[in-house]
């Protein structure tokens, strides 16, 4: 028998993808630097934002914290005019380059989210403390 189409009982179900040595899977610039997708720009661009319009900016450690328990501490964060957001850390480190924050870039490791505060930082550090009860 001559080719023909194959029958489902023989036809490949797996795909394999191979990659050459120096090539990437992520697209690239003419200049051959990876090219960043626009929600992670938005989100750098974001940070930066925020970085730059706050008053100060404490960076914590929410390991351990449900869901419900960063909702909580967002709420008590709010009457101190203060935002309290995880990002991630690779973003974060490039939005404080971009604000000129370079000393914040190695505290950017592990499970770490910012408080942008607005006003008092005080009241801010005390609801942070105080949360932990």
């Amino acid at each position: 028998m001559g080719p023909g189409p194959p029958d489902e009982a023989t036809s490949p179900t797996r795909c394999l993808v191979l990659l050459f040595p120096g090539a990437s899977a992520a697209p690239r610039s003419l200049s051959g630097d990876p090219m960043a997708r626009p929600e992670k720009v938005a989100v750098v661009e974001e940070v930066r934002d925020k970085l730059r319009d706050a008053d100060a900016a404490v960076l914590t450690e929410y390991r351990g914290l449900s869901v419900t328990a960063l909702a909580e501490l967002r709420g008590a964060l709010r009457p101190a005019s203060t935002e309290y957001k995880v990002f991630k850390n690779t973003l974060a480190r490039r939005a404080a380059e971009a604000a000129g924050l370079d000393d914040l870039v190695p505290l950017l490791e592990g499970p770490v989210a910012i408080a942008f505060i607005q006003g008092d930082a005080v009241v801010a550090a005390k609801a942070l403390r105080d949360f932990g009860g």
